[in-house]
């Protein structure tokens, strides 16, 4: 995928994030069919520390899909500028294999997390993203849901399975960070 699309796709993606937020953003008029964007929260309110520590959820999906972003939550303080360094992994729980990585700055927020090259999933596979964030508070989701829902455009439903990850993480199942999956 060349980087002019993913600059797209970012836009766009963080575009129909931010409006559920109520943030102001950039908006690009492109239409790139085919992503899901697979929310695990209800609802989100302001207090999550980004102090570097891990967040980390783990996933499995029915059918083979490309993993092409993560969104996170950004600022929580109104109409501040604020900067994020972010480190993403995304593992196989079983093996600890690495499948993919994102690392770079990001301002304000709720931001898109675009992997350079889309990493496919596999069913019956639990994945771990962990996401290292350093800044301010931002927000953190509430009400999660352990299972998610939605239709592929060849009409089948695929269906994401959250579970918590122990050790070190701050987020679960239930709150925290790492808020969207876009799928393809």
């Amino acid at each position: 995928m060349d980087l002019v699309r993913k600059l797209k796709i970012k836009f766009r993606l963080r575009k129909r994030f931010s409006e559920r937020l109520n943030v102001p953003t950039p908006t690009a008029e492109v239409k790139i069919g085919g992503n899901k964007e697979i929310e695990r929260f209800e609802s989100h309110i302001p207090g999550w520390a980004c102090n570097g520590q891990s967040n980390e959820i783990g996933f499995t999906v029915n059918k083979p899909v490309q993993f092409c972003a993560v969104g996170l939550y950004g600022s929580c303080v109104s109409r501040s500028v604020a900067t994020y360094e972010v480190e993403i992994e995304v593992k196989e729980e079983e093996t600890g294999r690495l499948f993919g990585s994102q690392s770079g700055s990001y301002e304000s927020g709720p931001y898109m997390v675009v992997f350079r090259t889309p990493i496919t999933l596999m069913p019956k596979t639990t994945y771990v993203i962990t996401a290292k964030i350093k800044g301010p508070d931002s927000y953190k989701g509430i009400k999660g849901r352990q299972c998610v829902e939605t239709k592929l455009l060849n009409g089948k439903t695929l269906r994401v399975k959250f579970s918590d990850v122990y050790g070190t993480t701050n987020t679960t199942v239930k709150w925290g960070q790492i808020p969207v999956l876009v799928l393809s």
